[in-house]
Formats: structure tokens, sequence, C-alpha cells
């Protein structure tokens, strides 16, 4: 029996089109897009949660074997909330209220696996997904009041007191891909990197907080081995 499987198994790699060599490939990425923060505190009733921009860009070196990839990478991304309808109170009970955004600049190392799906000659759906672990290199929070503005940059020494300095993200990518030519491709990509491991160690919020992100992705593929 296992004889028999070797033999289908080399059948069907000899019998493997040129379309489904296997290859390198280098893809720089960038994307822009919106991050915020799930699963929020339920101890403050009258906060609301709020978008902010977030930003990212990546390099990755992928190994494609028939329809198939894996790639590792490297990534910055940053990525924040805001807290909205915060009520203050000085020491002289002066009250006011207003918001504070929270951003991070993290450093992230992702592997994905995906699937080629060919739309046509030259078109080509490929989703992947995966896992990158992530490090916060340091963060920054915008204080802004009726009565203030302030903006502080957290250093990398005071990030944990504001959440946890590193953990894991799940990620997936909808690559629409269009040959440019055999050795280069152009692709957009709508994007999700949510928290597995929890973020925020805050004792006024929940231990399950989680930031996230969605983006819109720019990606150059360059074919380092055999054409597609």
């Amino acid at each position: 029996m296992n004889a028999v499987k070797i033999i289908v198994s080399l059948l069907l790699l000899a019998n493997m089109p040129a379309t489904a060599q296997t290859k390198f490939y280098f893809k720089p990425s960038a994307g822009v897009g919106t991050g915020n923060l799930s699963q929020r505190s339920q101890t403050i009733n009258t906060t609301t949660y709020a978008k902010t921009p977030a930003t990212y860009g990546g390099l990755a070196l992928g190994y494609r074997i028939g329809r198939f990839d894996i790639s590792a990478g490297v990534t910055y991304m940053r990525i924040g909330y805001k807290i909205t309808n915060i009520m203050f109170a000085d020491i002289n009970n002066t009250v006011d209220s207003g918001s504070i955004t929270y951003y991070y600049n993290q450093l992230l190392l992702p592997v994905l696996v995906g699937y080629d799906i060919p739309l046509n000659n030259r078109f080509h759906f490929i989703p992947q997904t995966g896992i990158a672990l992530w490090y916060t290199l340091n963060g920054r929070y915008e204080l802004e009041t009726i009565k203030t503005h302030r903006k502080q940059t957290i250093p990398a020494n005071a990030v944990s007191n504001f959440g946890n300095t590193m953990g894991v993200y799940s990620t997936t990518h909808l690559n629409i891909s269009h040959d440019v030519s055999p050795k280069l491709a152009v692709s957009v990509a709508p994007s999700l990197y949510y928290m597995i491991t929890a973020f925020n160690r805050s004792p006024f919020a929940n231990s399950s907080q989680r930031l996230y992100s969605v983006t819109l992705d720019l990606g150059l593929t360059m074919n380092l081995g055999n054409s597609r």
C-alpha cells in the first residue's frame, strides 16, 4: 500500500503543470486602515471607544510549491484606539471632559500560509492566513479635554504600564494579484490583524481586551525562481 502511494505521488508531481512550479518570492507591502480595541471594559459605562488610523509596512520572503505557499517576514505597525466621553476631576474638584488616544509602535514577525487560485491568465486570488508575533517598541497618548490638550510619548520601559508588551496576532490577507510580467506582480488586499493574546493589563479593564486593525494593503511580488 505504501509503495502504491509513493508511485501515485511521483506521478502527480511529474504531471504538475508549469504554472505550479516551486519558486521563491520577495514581497514588500504597505497598508492603511483603522485600529481599535475589542472586548472593552465593562466598569466604565459612560465611555465609548472610537477607531484610530492604523498603518503598516513590511517585507516577506515566501516559498511557493504548486498552488501553496508559505512566507515569513518582518512588519512595522502603528495601531491604537481612542476613548471618548471621559470625565476628569482635579484636586479642586474642577470637572472636565474629553478623550484619550493611545498609539503603539509594534514590531511583528508574521508567518503565513496561502493558496493561489488563478482567475485568468494574469489575475489570481491568493488568500493567506497565519499568526504574527508582536512586540511593542514604544507608544504615545494624547489627552484632549475642553480645557487642555497634551501629548506625551510612552517610552519602551513604560509601555507595560499600559498593556502587555508582546504576544500573538492572528492575521488574514485576501490578495487580488495581477501579473505585470513573469517575474513581477502587484496586489491589493483587505487584511485583518486581531490579537490572540490579551493586551490590556489595566486593573480597570477586562483582561481579555485585544487590539485589532483592518487595512487595505498594496504589495509588490518579485518572483526569484521559476515564473508562473
